[in-house]
């Protein structure tokens, strides 16, 4: 997915021969500081961690990833795109708040692990598919990226992620829909090898009836509101299942029955 690209900037202060003091800003370049000005020293490092935090403050709030970080276990930074997708109106009531208390049970145990492996061993952990829970409890599926980082002088972890359950129904909506276009080739070809009205009628019901992983399967003919009667030609029923046990038969077409054959004829999917 596409991302932004976040600086991490470490402030390294170090003491020449000179007793001058050095340290990097990003903006402003290389500034050297008389060591035994301590006061303004301390004055300008504080000013430019300030400054540093301010811009990373205003990346992260400006970011289209929601962003969170926490520190022991709890929350303490989220950004607006997060507050909206976690269902919240105010900072608050996430900040604070458990970690885990938000992340799906099935993948509690995995994110303590890559927590730990972050913390512990000050890696970057990779790509992920989870499940977190908004404040309502209703679960949706996000991509997750981590990084260990220093929050407010304490380690912690940043947290971008996005919201995949569109992309994910999408992608499914596509699968079933291929499926049923395979399913519909299946049946063709089933009912274009017999030249027997009987056997080809047979052969595509068995087709509809393994397709579907089906109990009970049967033509039913005319389909047809109008007619006054319909029949069974064919049907087709798992052992522990008994069958319509009406094979050509006439059945009388009852205006529930011609109601549920209208609904069936005007649907456009399967049912």
């Amino acid at each position: 997915m596409n991302r932004d690209t976040y600086l991490y900037i470490n402030i390294i202060i170090l003491q020449n021969k000179e007793n001058r003091i050095f340290f990097n800003n990003p903006q402003d370049g290389q500034i050297m500081i008389p060591h035994e000005n301590s006061a303004e020293s301390i004055n300008l490092l504080q000013e430019a961690l300030q400054n540093s935090e301010e811009r990373y403050r205003k990346l992260v709030e400006l970011s289209p990833d929601a962003i969170v970080v926490h520190s022991g276990g709890k929350i303490i930074y989220v950004n607006p795109v997060c507050m909206s997708m976690f269902a919240a109106t105010k900072s608050e009531e996430l900040v604070g708040q458990p970690l885990l208390k938000f992340v799906h049970p099935d993948f509690q145990e995995i994110v303590t692990e890559r927590v730990r492996v972050m913390i512990k061993e000050d890696k970057i952990v990779s790509l992920m598919n989870e499940k977190f829970l908004r404040l309502d409890g209703s679960e949706f599926e996000v991509e997750v990226v981590a990084m260990p980082i220093i929050y407010q002088g304490k380690p912690a972890v940043q947290v971008a992620f996005q919201d995949i359950s569109e992309r994910k129904r999408a992608e499914e909506e596509r699968k079933a829909h291929i499926s049923f276009l395979e399913s519909l080739e299946q049946i063709n070809q089933a009912s274009m090898q017999e030249t027997d009205v009987e056997q080809m009628l047979q052969k595509v019901i068995k087709t509809v009836f393994t397709i579907f992983n089906c109990d009970r399967a049967w033509l039913l003919y005319p389909c047809d509101p109008d007619a006054p009667f319909v029949r069974v030609p064919v049907e087709i029923y798992r052992p522990e299942y008994s069958g319509a046990n009406v094979l050509n038969i006439d059945i009388l077409v009852t205006p529930d029955l011609a109601k549920d054959l209208s609904e069936i004829i005007a649907y456009e999917d399967p049912i």
